[in-house]
This record gives C-alpha cells, structure tokens and sequence, in this order.
C-alpha cells in the first residue's frame, strides 16, 4: 500500500507544518459532534482516510483481474465507473461461478473452486463471493486480512459477524451489500385464477396452500423457492457435532427439510427448465433475492409487468425467523501482487457515493449513513412495495454450513419433477432422496480430494 511521509530533514519547514496543523485543530475543535471521529490510525496512514484517500493518479497496471465468483450484482453499473475512474488500470473481469463440489469444468484445466484457486494462471487481485465461498476461502488461507475497515461507517454488526467466521476472528473480507429477500407474485396469474394476491407475514403452510389454487403445471410454477439452504436457516435448529464435511441424515435438520420439500409437491411446473424465471412470466409466485426473480440484472427486458412483493414467508414453529442474510463480500487474495489498487477498489465500492448508487439499483448496504427507503428506486422496483423487503424478524440460529446447505439444495434439484407431479397421482419421493444422496456422495468426494490438494499445497509453499 503507498503511504505519503512528511521529510524532517528541514527543520524550518518542519515547524511551519507543525504550525498549520495546530492552526487547523482549533479551527476544527469548533465544529458540532454531528461528524464522528472515523480515523484511530498512526500518522503514517492518514492517507487512508476515505477524504484523502490513496493517491490514485499513481494507480496503474496492465491487467488487474477480479473475480465475481457467483454473485449477481449490478455488474453493469459498476464496470463503467471503475473504467472511468481509474482509467490507468487495465481491469479483466471474470464471472464464472465454479462450484465447491462437483466436477465437469468446461475446459478440464480444473474441477471445483479449490483446484482453481491452485491451477488458474490469471489470479485474481479482488474478488467477490458469497457466505458459502468465504468459509472455503478462509479454510484456504486465501484472503489477505483487512485492517482498514474502521473509517467505512458500515454497520458493527454485520463486521461482527463476519469477523465470527474466521477462525481467529479477524477480517478477510468486506460487506459489500446484501440481497434482500421477499415473497415475489405475478399478479396477472393471480387474477386470472380469481385468487387473492399474497398478504403481509405469511407462513410457508400459508403460501403452499396459496400455490394449490394456482396450479397449473403445464403453463406455469405455482411457486418456486430460489434457495432452500436459505430456507433451512429459518429452522429453531442447530449444527450437530459431526464431521463438517459429511452430512447426517438422520439429523434433525436433514430430516425436516425432508419433510418441508416434500410437502412442496404440486407447486411446480412439467417444465424441463431447472428453475422458473419468475420476470419470463413462468411462475405465480417466488421466494428468494431480488436479483435472482429475473427482473432486474442483465436478464433480458422482464414480461411480467404487474407484480408485487410481500414479506419472505416462516415457519410456524413460534419463532417467524427470518432467512439467513444473503450478503456480497469482497476481499483481496493473498497472491495479489497489486495490493495497493485492491485497498483503493474496495475503499471507492464502500464509499459513500458508490453505495447510494448501488442502493437506487436494488443492493441493500450496510453503511450507516445510507438512506435504504431509496431502494431500488432507479429500477422496476420503483413504486413496488419495498418495505417488504426489509424483514423486521430476527435471522435464525441455525447458519447452514457449506455442505448442509450444498445438500439440502441437491434435494431440491432431484425433487424438481416431484414439485411438477399431479397432486392426486402417487409419488415417489424416496427415490429421490435416494438419487440426490448417490449424488452427494460423488460431490463430497470430489469436495475432500480438492480440499485436501489445496491445503497440502499451501502446507507446501509456506
């Protein structure tokens, strides 16, 4: 990182300067207490303030890769300022999503996101994942510990929790922002099949027995959940005491989404289409973030026009929690050999402005000074009910690990006919339990080879 230090080999000089800062702390001493103190910093990184900041005409590079490992986000926002502002840096942009477990890379050059973080020649200088890829990242030591995150005004809270899932409980990455979360509903399907439109603070029994009276599988989903990991962190549940990197199937939590998954048959579609876009028209109703409904992004130009949102749906258990929160992360690898304009990116995407901008495109922020009653207002979300994304409940305590969350969704995925199925014919659910546990068998295979080659090879560089 380039830091700026005053030289004292003129003495006269160094008295005038002394001179002017004194002059400036009392001008200073007479201001209100509106405006916190954000810098408990030596004198050497003054430059870090996010005033000053670092000297960014001196920022160049040829090629400066980030990763958006998975996250959608509004790339298409945020790509051109970075190009504007920095216009020294040649910045390479890859957003490919390569999963933790399973093999089938397109090229072969490598298997799952560890084998990549070992093999892929263009190491990225930033990157920006989710929840789930931050604890393999921390696993592999692979995130450069961030130590300047004090001047940000983001929430404590959310660094709090952050800071809880490193092993030492210090700082790898940044909130960037969250995804927030809410019940989606076309209200054309609705009123075509004269059913009333969902209400505020209903409960999943509530809204499977909605989606019975809009089935119609052969035109569309009745509804479609987008994550049932985040589903399963909604659950008075906790981790049980076994192997992180196995699943229990007679646990509890393995047991209940069972069940809860089960329950959702007749509520999909006779689609061969993994997953209904909800903004093609394809689905009444969606459950999930809203960068993943379809209607914003860089997805092509929504069909459905008349839609609302209404609270993310909970259990009926006495605790209505609220799903895990799905937030951006950012973080600088340890193999970045361009540091100095890493700490720069990061300090301009939690700026103040950047944030507000990413606010009026849909992504919550955690700064505290960000007025959130603004979000999405330069979208399709403009006019909607946005409140309703803001859930005022409590997260659970159950924070699916990477492997129960991987597993609960592999479920999902072989279940996906069964959701389709008729609500009258007889079904076969247990096969495809069965499926979806041959599948993760292969997939925590691949998952233990790689993650072992990773740490072996970082035990070796060291």
């Amino acid at each position: 990182m380039n830091k700026k230090y005053v030289s004292l080999k003129h003495p006269f000089l160094f008295l005038i300067m002394m001179f002017c800062v004194v002059l400036v702390a009392s001008c200073e001493s007479g201001k209100g207490d509106s405006e916190p103190d954000l810098l408990e910093w030596d004198n050497a990184d003054l430059t870090l303030s996010e005033e000053d900041g670092t000297d960014e005409t001196q920022l160049t590079s040829d090629h400066f890769t980030i990763w958006w490992e998975g996250v959608p986000i509004p790339t298409e926002f945020i790509t051109p300022r970075l190009d504007d502002r920095y216009e020294q840096i040649k910045f390479q942009y890859h957003f490919n999503y390569i999963t933790p477990f399973t093999k089938g890379s397109t090229d072969g050059s490598f298997s799952n996101l560890f084998e990549r973080m070992m093999s892929d020649k263009k190491n990225p200088d930033l990157i920006f994942f989710d929840r789930r890829t931050l604890s393999i990242l921390l696993e592999a030591d692979y995130l450069e510990r961030i130590d300047f995150e004090t001047y940000l005004n983001l929430d404590p809270s959310i660094l709090e929790k952050t800071r809880s899932y490193a092993p030492d409980l210090q700082l790898y990455a940044l909130p960037l922002g969250e995804h927030m979360t809410g019940l989606f509903y076309n209200k054309e399907i609705f009123d075509d099949m004269s059913v009333p439109y969902p209400t505020e603070g209903m409960t999943w029994r509530d809204v499977i027995a909605l989606s019975y009276q809009l089935n119609n599988p052969e035109k569309w989903a009745a509804l479609v959940i987008h994550d049932q990991g985040m589903v399963a962190s909604q659950l008075d549940i906790r981790e049980y005491d076994v192997d992180p990197h196995q699943l229990d199937y007679s646990s509890e939590p393995w047991v209940r989404m069972e069940r809860f998954i089960e329950s959702l048959k007749g509520t999909g579609s006779t689609s061969v289409r993994s997953q209904s876009r909800f903004g093609d028209g394809e689905a009444a109703m969606f459950v999930g973030p809203v960068f993943s409904t379809g209607l914003l992004g860089s997805h092509d130009k929504p069909t459905v026009l008349r839609w609302d949102v209404a609270t993310h749906p909970v259990f009926e258990d006495g605790r209505s929690y609220a799903p895990a929160k799905e937030v951006v992360y950012v973080g600088i690898p340890r193999t970045s050999e361009q540091k100095d304009i890493a700490y720069a990116l990061i300090r301009y995407l939690l700026s103040e402005e950047v944030q507000n901008q990413y606010v009026h495109q849909g992504l919550a922020s955690f700064r505290t000074d960000i007025d959130e009653e603004r979000l999405g207002e330069a979208t399709i979300l403009a006019g909607k009910s946005i409140s309703s994304l803001s859930n005022v409940n409590e997260t659970g305590p159950f924070d699916p690990n990477l492997v129960f969350y991987h597993g609960i969704n592999t479920l999902d995925s072989y279940a996906r006919r069964w959701y389709g199925a008729h609500l009258i014919d007889d079904g076969y659910f247990d096969q495809y339990i069965e499926r979806a546990k041959d599948s993760l068998q292969l997939d925590m295979k691949n998952y233990t080879e790689a993650r072992q080659a990773m740490l072996e090879n970082l035990s070796n560089t060291e």
